[in-house]
């Protein structure tokens, strides 16, 4: 498969795309001409990929060298990452520079920006980020969109400090040269969206790249002027939320294209992109991907956490990285070697967006959101559940909708009629410094199905977000 574009101007564009790359001393495109379309049988590739990275950690790295004491990488196989404790966000806060490894190369220092707003600071390099962007081109020109054609990515800036500034400027260059420019919205007003939708008209993308809470907003406020189009862009591609089937259906009607999305984390790296057949594929080459419940393999069916080795994190290895996120476990093992290309589980959301039934049961969210959307019209509400015994609504009220009614329908026919349901109101929901927006908050669900016992608690005790002003009442 040849990661070309159509067009003259686009293959142009491409042209320059690789030598930033290179100046930057990335092997992005090097990468990506060794990708097959789909991964065929690569399980002696991955398997080799695995031993380099475990020999790596245990030689170069003292933390590693005790941590993988049992393991012998010359005889590693995938039978023994059983044996290898899993890692967690609590873990690298405490111990990130003994987990560094110190040597030749540019050393990079990043911060994850995740919808929970706990934030974790981590090492990476020049060939992580290659492999991040290499998967990423792929799993777009699977979908009919190659480097040098138009993407507008709709997320945060970089902040407005004078460095951020001077990054942004040439972010902004770089951005009109290949024509991949950045827009950030917010705050959110009506001038802003109708400045948003003149970017899109003018610039006319292939591709959109956003957040599915921000897409919302834009199509709702495109519905509520009669705003048309036949067509945004060729696709829109969705991340770093859970993107839900009621969330696909209305932003394809409105927006006349069809939307997809991609799977990942800054700290864990990109983890499966969704192909024209709806299916959501692994990037098999770069890691390793387990479900994992109380460190087990999770049975079928069976929610867990979702656990990351990326074979190519040399300046901080990520072995066995439980990512926070909660998928159900498929009827295969999606890590076996021979079954790639390997499709990915439904991301669920994080530890924190379950809930709990009365009996104590973890229930996945999904169908309860999608329910509240569709009976509610409206995106604007947040669950938080502190305990077992009740679960807090907040919302901004909508006009001829009883939300405590449906509230308490809705949330007592999955977790059990004894759940006492209260409704907070306001106006407004402050935003997350993400940008992104919480459906659930559970404590009381994240302290069940979580490997992480320490890190992001403070957080996850707190409201996911806080409404303005607001009022109690119980439903």
């Amino acid at each position: 498969m040849e990661y070309f574009p159509g067009s003259t101007a686009a293959r142009i564009r491409c042209h320059l795309l690789r030598l930033h790359e290179r100046l930057l001393g990335r092997d992005t495109f090097h990468l990506l001409d060794r990708l097959a379309p789909i991964a065929g049988d690569i399980s002696e590739t991955r398997l080799a990929a695995a031993k380099d990275l475990l020999r790596h950690a245990r030689s170069g790295i003292p933390y590693w060298h005790s941590r993988l004491k049992h393991i012998d990488p010359d005889v590693f196989t995938w039978a023994d990452l059983d044996l290898i404790p899993v890692l967690t966000r609590g873990e690298i806060v405490r111990h990130r520079e003994q987990m560094r490894w110190v040597g030749p190369g540019k050393e990079l220092v990043h911060k994850s920006g995740g919808t929970t707003d706990d934030n974790l600071t981590f090492f990476w390099d020049r060939q992580r980020q290659s492999w991040d962007r290499a998967t990423r081109m792929r799993g777009l020109a699977r979908l009919g969109i190659y480097p040098g054609d138009r993407v507008l990515h709709v997320w945060p800036r970089e902040p407005s400090s004078v460095a951020g500034r001077f990054r942004r400027g040439l972010r902004k260059l770089r951005d009109t040269v290949v024509a991949d420019p950045v827009v950030d919205p917010r705050p959110w007003t009506d001038a802003s969206l109708e400045r948003l939708l003149k970017v899109i008209d003018r610039f006319r993308p292939q591709a959109i790249i956003a957040y599915p809470s921000w897409l919302m907003r834009i199509a709702r406020f495109m519905e509520a002027r009669s705003r048309r189009t036949n067509g945004m862009a060729d696709i829109i591609l969705t991340c770093g939320e859970v993107l839900f089937d009621h969330q696909r259906t209305y932003l394809e009607e409105i927006m006349q294209t069809p939307v997809f999305q991609e799977y990942g984390s800054q700290d864990a790296g990109l983890i499966a992109h969704e192909d024209s057949d709806r299916v959501l594929r692994l990037n098999p080459e770069a890691m390793a991907v387990e479900v994992l419940r109380g460190g087990r393999r999770a049975e079928p069916g069976e929610l867990g956490e979702v656990v990351v080795t990326h074979f190519y994190t040399p300046r901080m290895p990520f072995i066995r990285y439980a990512t926070g996120d909660v998928a159900r476990a498929l009827h295969v093992d999606v890590t076996s070697p021979f079954l790639q290309p390997a499709v990915c589980p439904l991301p669920e959301g994080r530890t924190s967006d379950l809930l709990l039934s009365e009996n104590g049961d973890l229930i996945a969210t999904r169908p309860i959101i999608e329910t509240l959307m569709e009976s509610t019209g409206t995106e604007l509400f947040s669950l938080y559940q502190p305990n077992a015994e009740s679960v807090h609504v907040l919302c901004v009220p909508q006009a001829g909708v009883v939300l405590q009614d449906i509230a308490n329908e809705v949330l007592q026919s999955y977790l059990g009629n004894s759940v006492t349901v209260i409704v907070q109101q306001g106006e407004s929901f402050q935003d997350l410094r993400s940008g992104k927006h919480r459906f659930v908050c559970s404590p009381a669900a994240a302290s069940k199905i979580s490997h992480d016992s320490t890190s992001g608690q403070e957080l996850q005790r707190s409201w996911p977000q806080q409404l303005e002003p607001a009022g109690w009442y119980r439903g």
